[in-house]
């Protein structure tokens, strides 16, 4: 039960301060982005809400870190190490990490409010999933005039649409047209909708929900609202969110600005069909509406800016870097991924020394002397990790050693060093406590060999 209630506490501690660093990054991003092309902007959107559903949970060890690291700068770590030693302290238990020690009661607490949040999300998710398949199943078939008919068989035949069931219905229950539907598509128009607009204006609409649909946006939103439960509380998310749906609706203008007249008049049609839809009452479902992301103002501006077309260096560029920018954040996210630890009554035993997370011990170290790479070692080539499971006493001296793995030529110099090491007592609600951790010395050759 502590280990569920460790995970979940660590998912929400880290998606707290995890979520806003994302989304600061992917603004940047999508700035730079925003200038290639709106399918870029959203790519960006996109890739950053997943990062913010899923960055939490990750946490890598510093001895990850350090091969991954070495993975990386393999060529100058090797010219330039010639028998160098590492050392790293982490927790004897991986099953156990903890960086913040809070009292169980509190963590199992802040565990049901989020259950509650959790909860209260699914739950709205479901009734607005409901809300839209009855709106569904209440829509009536469109009874089109020959006119409407053909510009909605001549539009999808534009769209690349015309082996896709897609099937035009009305309702009386939403202000605008929606597209909805997975594997059987469905455009809703109100009635008497398209009759009351002019030949460009109908052609606006269609060529906007068929992108929807080339793009299986429905889908694709489902999705990305089961992904973001676990994190629906954070208002970095909700921005999130609204900055994909909004660079949804560019990607749509877009396309379908293509397939008409061009951005000028699928702006000034854009412009037509807020205002008649303005008086309208919105509804709260899951269907994807000409006008749901709220951002009209900008999708025009979008439409009638200049745009200039972009050189493959400039591309490039951009694309080096917003990943550049997207690997550091993540990156930085992980490398500071904190964990947390329940404290219980056997936590504060003598006879239950407490489990502590990478770096933490490190700090607390006051003296002792550093591992020597041994001469025969190098003589013969011998390199590897040396892995030593400490109990750190109440004093902070090193109450036990022993090598759990390691070449033993290696491990006997590492035990020689860590067994003067002295460490500042480690306090638990303001008691000095016993410790168990794990040390890890890694002895690298380099180009000596």
């Amino acid at each position: 039960m502590t280990h569920v209630t460790s995970f979940i506490f660590g998912y929400l501690l880290n998606s707290l301060w995890q979520a806003p660093l994302l989304l600061a990054a992917a603004w940047l991003a999508a700035r730079l982005a925003s200038r290639q092309s709106p399918a870029w902007e959203h790519r960006t959107w996109v890739i950053a809400l997943c990062a913010q559903i899923l960055l939490p949970f990750v946490n890598i060890s510093p001895v990850r870190w350090q091969q991954l690291r070495e993975l990386i700068f393999w060529p100058t770590s090797h010219q330039s190490a010639k028998g160098s030693i590492r050392v790293f302290v982490g927790p004897a238990n991986p099953a156990q990490p903890g960086l913040l020690h809070l009292p169980f009661s509190l963590m199992a607490a802040l565990e049901l409010i989020y259950g509650a949040a959790l909860l209260f999300a699914f739950a709205r998710f479901a009734w607005h999933l409901r809300g839209t398949f009855r709106l569904l199943r209440a829509s009536t078939d469109f009874v089109a005039v020959d006119q409407i008919q053909e510009t909605f068989l001549r539009c999808r035949e534009e769209a690349g649409l015309t082996h896709q069931n897609i099937c035009l219905r009305t309702s009386s229950s939403i202000p605008g047209p929606v597209t909805a539907g997975i594997r059987r598509h469905m455009v809703l128009v109100p009635p008497a909708f398209l009759e009351s607009l002019t030949a460009v204006e109908r052609e606006a609409i269609l060529h906007h929900e068929f992108a929807h649909v080339r793009r299986h946006d429905f889908a694709r939103n489902l999705i990305y609202q089961v992904l973001a439960l676990p994190c629906a509380w954070h208002p970095a998310l909700w921005l999130t969110r609204s900055r994909l749906a909004e660079s949804r609706e560019l990607v749509c203008d877009a396309m379908a600005a293509r397939a008409t007249g061009g951005p000028q008049q699928y702006a000034h049609s854009l412009l037509r069909l807020a205002v008649v839809q303005s008086n309208q009452r919105p509804v709260s479902i899951h269907a994807l509406g000409l006008f749901e992301s709220h951002a009209l103002e900008r999708r025009i501006m979008k439409l009638t800016q200049i745009q200039l077309k972009s050189s493959l260096t400039h591309r490039l560029l951009t694309l080096t870097a917003c990943a550049a920018m997207g690997l550091i954040t993540c990156g930085s996210a992980m490398a500071l991924h904190l964990n947390t630890t329940p404290i219980t009554h056997a936590m504060l035993s003598e006879a239950n020394p407490v489990h502590i997370s990478p770096g933490v011990m490190s700090g607390q170290r006051i003296s002792g002397k550093e591992p020597v790479y041994p001469a025969e070692a190098k003589k013969k080539h011998i390199e590897g990790d040396v892995i030593l499971k400490a109990v750190i006493s109440k004093e902070g001296s090193i109450e036990k050693l022993h090598t759990v793995s390691g070449p033993p030529i290696l491990a006997a110099s590492a035990l020689k060093a860590v067994r003067t090491w002295r460490y500042k007592p480690y306090l638990l609600n303001g008691q000095p406590v016993t410790v168990e951790t794990e040390i890890h010395v890694i002895y690298n050759l380099g180009s000596s060999k």
